[in-house]
Order: structure tokens, then sequence, then C-alpha cells
């Protein structure tokens, strides 16, 4: 498939009573264009890895798997979609849902496609979803938006508490270099905070998902004991406190926090940032003292420079001087041997020696009759 319109992105650990359902919602999604589906297992233990490979034998243009040696989430990584598909995805949208959960509209994807399509000012957009419980321990619900709320569909009440299911969304896909690679939870929290920055926020008033709570979904043991769920993952919401924070101002940030954490979470989380922005003052007072320093650093060599570049002019000079010099000595021995070699010269040197030596007289006139004569 070489144009996708939309990536369906899942993540899966040991989930081989219930991958069957969510795949076939998948596929049997009824569109005008195509889409892949892009599956993360996390070193599952049961089947679920076979299932995973009977489907992609039979959908290999739409099925990508990507299956790791090693449980990643048992080792603490966090925001495993993030991390390890999000950056596969080719569609021009992008749409979520784990393995435990499915689709229960076949027009899903092509009802918030055309929404997309219609409103380009639009960077997120989902709908109700059905919530029940294995064995109806707690009954069945729907999640939906209704009355005053519907006017709050903006980022500003996304940051007070996440009222957009994982498996509703449909995210219009963007350029992801600065999102953040941390250990982050809730990650679909953090995925919607992130695009809710780049549009706006759409909401569809139909049931077009199912959320499966179960004993083995990782948010269920937040809903059994949620202090001991903080407790176990605390690091990872800081993480993603952290993460938001680098977006939206600090405080709107901190302001739902003793509601959903308690106190006492959420200051601990205040602490963590109150260090991290001492620590952000003095990496940045170390920044500007590295800066000067290069700046001076900087300003001995241009100076160092400067002082090469005049002892250069000057070796040039000399040079210049010395081939002046060696030049008007050539001259020099030039025109003495051209006088030493003149006929005049010669008959006062022969002259000279006659005056010095009276014996010389005798051979004076054979001598400059020679001179005379030579040319």
């Amino acid at each position: 498939m070489n144009n996708p319109q939309v990536s369906i992105l899942c993540l899966t650990y040991n989930q081989e009573s219930y991958i069957r359902q969510t795949l076939d919602s998948f596929l049997a999604q009824k569109t005008n264009f195509d889409f892949e589906i892009i599956i993360n297992d996390d070193a599952s233990t049961d089947g679920t890895v076979d299932i995973l490979r009977e489907y992609e034998s039979k959908h290999g243009d739409i099925i990508r798997l990507v299956l790791q040696d090693e449980n990643q989430y048992s080792q603490g990584a966090r925001g495993i979609l993030i991390k390890n598909i999000l950056p596969l995805a080719r569609g021009k949208y992008i749409a979520t849902c784990d393995g435990d959960d499915f689709f229960i509209s076949e027009d899903k994807l092509q009802i918030q496609f055309d929404f997309m399509e219609r409103n380009p000012d639009y960077a997120i957009c989902f709908h109700s979803v059905k919530a029940f419980t294995e064995g109806n321990k707690f009954g069945d619900e729907v999640w939906s938006i209704k009355g005053d709320m519907l006017k709050e569909l903006n980022w500003k009440r996304l940051l007070k508490a996440n009222f957009i299911p994982m498996n509703s969304v449909m995210y219009r896909r963007i350029d992801y270099s600065d999102i953040s690679r941390e250990n982050i939870m809730p990650a679909d929290w953090y995925l919607h905070l992130y695009h809710a920055r780049f549009g706006k926020i759409g909401y569809l008033d139909q049931v077009m998902s199912a959320y499966r709570r179960h004993e083995k979904g990782v948010w269920w043991n937040f809903e059994q004991d949620k202090k001991k769920f903080m407790k176990d993952n605390l690091r990872y919401l800081i993480n993603f406190y952290l993460a938001i924070s680098s977006i939206y101002d600090n405080e709107l940030v901190f302001i739902s926090m003793e509601d959903l954490f308690g106190k006492e979470y959420k200051n601990k989380m205040l602490a963590c940032r109150n260090k991290m922005n001492k620590a952000l003052k003095e990496q940045g007072d170390l920044l500007r003292q590295k800066k000067q320093f290069i700046q001076k650093q900087k300003t001995i060599l241009n100076s160092r420079e400067s002082l090469l570049k005049s002892q250069r002019l000057l070796l040039a000079s000399k040079d210049r001087l010395i081939q002046q010099n060696i030049a008007g000595l050539d001259r020099v021995r030039a025109e003495k041997e051209r006088l030493e070699n003149s006929k005049s010269f010669r008959i006062g040197e022969l002259f000279f020696r006659s005056i010095k030596n009276p014996w010389k007289w005798l051979t004076f006139p054979v001598n400059l009759i020679r001179i005379l004569l030579s040319e």
C-alpha cells in the first residue's frame, strides 16, 4: 500500500482473547481510501503474536507488525506508541486503539476522515464510546460530551481532564520532531494535548468504539487502588506533567492535579517542578557563562589573527627589501664586470702597474697594442 490516508496504531500484550475482535473491527472498516494498521506487540507470552502473524499473512498489504524481543513495559518503558510506531505512520490522519478495545461502527474511519477533510483548522476529532466491564461488574455506560461541555472543547479544558477516549481519537498527522520521548504516563492524554496546540478539537456524537475494562488492563489498578497505582507510577506521571509544562503555561498545567491525583502527589510533583526550574535556571547561568567565555576566546583569537596578519605583512615587506637589495647587488656586480672588461680600464690598470714597476715599461708598448687590438 503506497498511499494510506489513515494509520491505525495499536498496542498489544497478552491479548489473545481479544485481539481477533480488535483486528476484525479494523479490517471491517468501509472507506473510499486506503488505510494501514501498525501494531506493536510488547513480547506477549500467550498466543497473541501467533494471531498477529496469521492476520499479517492474510493482510500483509495493510498490517505491519513491530514485535519486541523483550517486554519493554516491565523495564520501565512508557509512551511506547509514541516511541515505536508513531514514527512509522504514513497516513494523513492517525487513529489509535489498544488490542483489547475495538471499533463498533464500520463507518468510523470514513466519518472521521470526512470531518477532518471538511475542517482543515481542526487538529483532533473524537466521538462517543461505549465502556463495558467483563462480567458486567460495573455495568455498561456511554462516554459522551453533553451540555456546556460542548462549548469547552479546547486545550484549556483538556488540561483539566482527559475527556478524549484513546480508541475514539483521530489526529491530523504533523511534524513530531519535538515530541517528548520520555517514559510518559498517561501517553494518550499527552498526545491529545500535544496535537491540541495545532488546531481545534471536534466532537462527533456517535458511539463508534468500545472500551473494555478487565483485570489485565493497565488502568484497572488505578480504579481499584488509586493510591498504590500513583505510588508505582509517580515518576511517569511527573514526566507527563513536565512534558506538557514545556508546551503550555506551568500554572495552568497544575490546576487539576489535586482533584485528579490527590494533594500528596500534587505537592510531590510541584516540588519536582520547582527543582526542575531551579536546575534550568542554574543551567541557564552556566550557558550564559559559557557564552561569555566563548566570546572572550573569540576576541582573543581575533586579536591573535590580527597580530599574525601584521606579522605576515612585515615579513612580506622584509622579503621585498631583501629582493630589492639582491637586485641592487646584482646590478653593481654587473657594472663592475662591465667596467673591468672595458679597454680604458685595462689601459689604466696597465699604466699604474708600469709606474709601480719600472721594468713593466719594457713590455708596456706591446701590452698596450694588445689591448687596443682586442675586441
